[in-house]
Parts: C-alpha cells; sequence; structure tokens
C-alpha cells in the first residue's frame, strides 16, 4: 500500500476510534491504539509490515514535539516557589517506580522470562531492568489534566498532583538517557570491569545532548525574534524541531534530551508563550499518528510471551507509584489528604511511556521487541483502569465537584 494512503487511513481511523473512546469515556489514546491493532499486518493483510516500516520516521518527529513540549513545562519560576511536599512527593514518585520496576525484572525474569537470544543476566535483565525502570517513572499529564477539568477540582491534592506531573517527564526523560546508555554498555560486555567506561560514555552523551539543546534553544530564540504570524511560527518552530532531531541523532545524541532542554531554555529565556502554544495546532493529529502506528507494530502473536513481562511492569510501577508518593508526603510532614491520595491519581500513564519503548525496541534488538510489546500491553490495560481511579480519588479528596463513580471501592 503506498505510504500516503496509508498515512491516510491510519489518520481516519484513528481519529474515529478516538471519537468513539471519548464517547465510551475512555482516553483518546486507547481508541487510537486499538485503531493501530485492527490494522497490523499480522490482522490486516492488506497491509504489508513493509509499509508500516516506510512510516517509522514519525516516531522520532513525534518525539521531539512531545521532548520540545515537556521542556516548555518546566519554569523554573515555578519550580523554585514549589513547597517542601511537592519536591519531596515528586522525587519519591519517582525513585520508588523505578527501584520496584527494576528488582522485579532483574530478580525475577531469569524465572519468568526466560533469556531472550541466549544472552547472559548482566547482558540481559539488568539492562531490561534500569530501562523499564526509567519508563515507571512516566506519567500522563494529558490524562490526568482532563480527569481535574471534567471533575473542575481544586485544592492542595489538585495542585500537588500537577505541580508533580510537570516535573516527572522530565525526571523521567534523564533518567531513561542514563539507563538506555548504561543498559547498551552492559548489552556490549562493558561490565564490572569497564565500569569507568561504561560511566563514562552515557555521561558525554548526555553533556552532549543538553549542549547541543541548549544551543539550538537560544538559536530558536534568536531566529525567531521577528516572525509574529501564528502561521510562520508554526512552520519555523516545527522545522527547528526537525532539525535538532536529526543533528542529535547523525551525532550519536539523544533526540528526546535535546529537545526537551531547547523547550526549557525556550520557555525560560524568550517571553514568548506562543512559541509552545503554536505547537497545540498540529499535535492532536501527530499523536493520533504516532500512536495509531504503535498499535500497528504490536506482534499480535507475541503478546501471550509478554504477559508475564506485563504483569511485572505494572507491579512494579502501581506498587512504586502510590508507595512513593505516600512516602514522600509523609516525609514533608505533609496534611493526611495528601498521602492518601495523590499515589492514585498518579498512575496514569500514556504517550511517554509508548514514545520510549519505541527507542528501546530500536535499541535492544535481543529484548525490544519484547519489551515494546510488553508496555504497549500494559498501558493499554493502564489507560482501562486508572483514570476512573484517579477520579475517585479526587472527589473522596473532597476537591471535585463530579460524583463518586459506582465502583467497587465505592460500596
Amino acid at each position: 500500500m503506498d505510504a500516503v494512503i496509508l498515512t491516510a487511513l491510519m489518520l481516519v481511523a484513528g481519529f474515529a476510534a478516538g471519537g468513539l473512546a471519548a464517547r465510551l469515556h475512555l482516553p483518546r489514546i486507547t481508541g487510537y491504539l486499538i485503531a493501530g491493532m485492527l490494522l497490523n499486518p499480522s490482522a490486516s493483510h492488506a497491509i504489508s509490515q513493509a509499509a508500516v516500516d516506510k512510516l517509522s520516521f514519525i516516531v522520532p518527529v513525534v518525539l521531539g514535539v512531545v521532548s520540545y513540549m515537556i521542556g516548555g513545562g518546566l519554569r523554573l519560576k515555578a519550580v523554585r516557589q514549589l513547597g517542601k511536599a511537592i519536591v519531596s512527593i515528586t522525587v519519591f514518585q519517582g525513585v520508588t517506580p523505578f527501584f520496584f520496576s527494576f528488582l522485579l525484572v532483574a530478580g525475577l525474569g531469569p524465572f519468568v522470562l526466560g533469556v531472550p537470544g541466549g544472552r547472559g543476566f548482566f547482558a540481559t535483565f539488568v539492562p531490561m531492568g534500569l530501562v523499564l525502570g526509567a519508563i515507571a517513572v512516566s506519567s500522563a499529564p494529558a490524562a490526568i489534566v482532563a480527569i481535574v477539568h471534567e471533575c473542575s477540582a481544586r485544592g492542595s491534592v489538585t495542585t500537588t498532583c500537577l505541580a508533580v506531573l510537570a516535573l516527572t517527564d522530565a525526571i523521567t526523560v534523564i533518567a531513561f538517557a542514563c539507563s538506555l546508555d548504561i543498559g547498551r554498555a552492559l548489552v556490549d560486555g562493558q561490565q564490572i570491569g569497564g565500569l569507568g567506561n561504561m560511566l563514562a560514555a552515557p555521561l558525554f552523551h548526555i553533556l552532549g545532548s543538553l549542549s547541543a539543546g541548549t544551543a539550538f534553544g537560544w538559536l530558536l530564540i534568536k531566529g525567531l525574534d521577528r516572525i509574529r504570524g501564528r502561521g510562520a511560527l508554526l512552520a519555523a518552530v516545527f522545522a527547528g524541531i526537525l532539525v535538532l532531531t536529526t543533528a542529535a541523532e547523525t551525532w550519536g545524541l539523544s533526540s528526546i534530551l535535546a529537545n526537551m532542554t531547547a523547550g526549557f531554555v525556550v520557555a525560560n529565556r524568550s517571553g514568548r508563550e506562543e512559541m509552545l502554544t503554536v505547537l497545540e495546532r498540529v499535535e492532536e493529529a501527530l499523536f493520533a499518528l504516532f500512536f495509531v502506528l504503535s498499535g500497528m507494530y504490536v506482534d499480535v502473536a507475541a503478546l501471550n510471551a509478554a504477559a508475564a513481562l506485563v504483569a511485572l511492569i505494572m507491579a512494579g510501577r502501581k506498587i512504586g507509584k502510590y508507595a512513593g508518593a505516600r512516602i514522600g508526603a509523609a516525609v514533608a510532614d505533609a496534611p493526611e489528604a495528601l498521602r492518601k491520595y495523590p499515589g492514585f491519581v498518579l498512575l496514569p500513564k500514556a504517550g511517554l511511556t509508548l514514545g520510549l519503548a519505541f527507542v528501546a525496541r530500536q535499541a535492544f534488538p535481543s529484548f525490544g521487541p519484547l519489551l515494546f510489546n510488553a508496555l504497549l500491553a500494559s498501558t493499554v490495560i493502564n489507560m482501562l483502569l486508572t483514570p476512573p481511579l484517579a477520579k475517585l480519588a479526587l472527589v473522596r479528596s473532597g476537591e471535585s465537584g463530579c460524583r463518586e463513580p459506582a465502583t467497587e471501592f465505592s460500596r
């Protein structure tokens, strides 16, 4: 099938399924993913895997836009004003799921997953645990903000959760960049004897990505200083993200970290909010393409083999998120409401998880496809189960205008 026709089909199917999901009070991303799985080459013989592979360029483009917007949401002024409870919850709800996921995957993986490709423990389960641990830190700002708006929620729990979200995805990107580089070094055989080299390479990679993003952010501010029309500004910012993404990948740097840094510089130094908000005009179409494509890459036949890993991913993240948020609130001596409810509100995960899953799939040929299938399946399940829990937590906190959902938890 022609790539242009396939792209059009993906957009139509994605928006149709997304609209249906919204009518069923589910996140649109769930509809996008299901549409992609229905268009999957293994399910639809009219579409070949080769045709799907031709559209793989969509992945770095969307990740570049997402990363730029994540960086743009991180304001230094807001960070300085954050209270002790917010900082403490942010740290612990990030660190705890990382370690829970790492320990579950690295500890139980050899017994329940086998050894993909016949590789050893340090070349398979340690890097797998590191990468999945970093991805477990991520959350779903769009889904959570939608729930907050739906319920017209206001109060300390709501404010705390929104502030934590603003920092969480930035932490995820940095943790993933570190874990990916260390994981690659382990897969390549650089274990304890090569610890210095193993750590030096990731450090160079991360510093290089930060430097490239910083320089490009300044260039973007100066270069677009005289552009005022929203159409021209959209074209210029989008083109800039494409250039930075291509340059970072050509130089062997992290395009995700570089774009996040560029967005951070623009947000804190340009004084022009429209350099960030202008991308809202195209983000929904890009997200639809990305998530439909994600569904088309699922190996349906391999989902059974990924079931055990799905269970480990979900257990590690959910236990870690709730426990971490509760521990963080306790350390800050926060009120009982901040100890009890943020752990549930922060459970949803979505876009960034799948974006990083794509990167992991390409970075680790031996077990990357297994990770990708498990992460996609866990994301679909997560987006079905956790939004109602987040909504219930806001209702129970007393900050929501919604009625309490009729669930087993409310009886």
